[in-house]
């Protein structure tokens, strides 16, 4: 399942524009994370061409729009969970744009990693800048996922009849963690509320 993030307008709060700042690309960019953080699982690993070998599909954006890592990504993940992708999949990771990054001399951003699962404690990666310039940069853990409190989210949300208990829900997902688990549910409820 997949996890779009889409315009919708929330009773009181406003319209989310995140989808709206989308660019229209085949992969995910790093201007698509202008102002946020988004943590992601990954569903799969495939290859690419040479110029991008590893394609990233992950839960929150669709097969059609993969994250296509630097090799500075890569050196982070490989890091830590090893060269074989098979066990990357399951895994989380909080991507971000780092405005910093160079492209031909020049800051165009990147997407950087911020936090990973399956890590015990903070890692300090080495990020190449330019030739013989490098930058430390700590890594975070990201906790894993307590099964049952995304159960229990879940079970609320199908409950909640009125649009204040599922703002209180959604609330309570995002003050422990687990609001990307359950956002596609949240907005399909709000919405079935709203009408």
């Amino acid at each position: 399942m997949f996890r779009l993030v889409g315009v919708r307008q929330e009773a009181g709060i406003g319209m989310d524009v995140s989808s709206a700042i989308v660019a229209k690309s085949d992969q995910l960019n790093a201007i698509d994370l202008v102002g946020r953080d988004v943590t992601v699982t990954i569903v799969d690993v495939k290859p690419g061409p040479a110029d991008q070998p590893v394609h990233i599909i992950t839960d929150v954006y669709s097969p059609s729009r993969p994250w296509k890592p630097s090799k500075t990504a890569l050196r982070d993940i490989v890091q830590v969970w090893g060269t074989d992708s098979t066990a990357w999949v399951g895994r989380r990771l909080t991507l971000w744009n780092d405005p910093e990054v160079l492209w031909a001399g020049q800051p165009v951003g990147g997407v950087r990693i911020r936090a990973m699962s399956h890590i015990e404690k903070a890692f300090e990666a080495k990020h190449v800048i330019t030739r013989g310039k490098t930058k430390k940069v700590m890594i975070q853990p990201l906790a894993d996922v307590d099964p049952e409190k995304v159960t229990a989210a879940l079970n609320a949300i199908s409950n909640a009849s009125t649009v204040q208990q599922l703002d209180a829900i959604e609330a309570h997902a995002q003050k422990v963690g687990i609001h990307g688990d359950v956002e596609v549910e949240i907005a399909n409820r709000r919405e079935f509320l709203n009408n």
